[in-house]
């Protein structure tokens, strides 16, 4: 029974241990990319999101849009291809394109 319990003690370290090293080598990658590190954090705001509304495009139509639904407080989320337009408006919305989600 003590051999078993020693074994059993023994991979729970070494579960413990690798999970410690994964993290902390996720944190010194972040540290060096903080775009990555703001990507995740939005990724994550976005997937708790629930009953939300997404708009693609930021045109005409879709600031239209995206203004109605922050007068009326709802939550939205803003698909848009052009970077240049994400980076052109800055305030209170959700935009994402392609692999980078910017809050502006």
């Amino acid at each position: 029974m003590a051999k078993l319990f020693t074994i059993f003690l023994i991979a729970i370290n070494a579960v413990v241990f690798a999970y410690s090293v994964s993290v902390i080598t996720e944190y010194i990658v972040s540290k060096n990319d903080p775009e990555r590190l703001y990507y995740k954090r939005i990724k994550n705001m976005i997937e708790k999101l629930e009953n939300h509304i997404i708009i693609v495009g930021y045109g005409r139509n879709g600031k239209q849009a995206a203004d109605k639904l922050l007068a009326y407080d709802k939550k939205f989320v803003i698909i848009e291809k052009d970077k240049d337009i994400i980076d052109k408006h800055q305030n209170d919305k959700f935009f994402f394109y392609g692999r980078q989600c910017n809050r502006r």
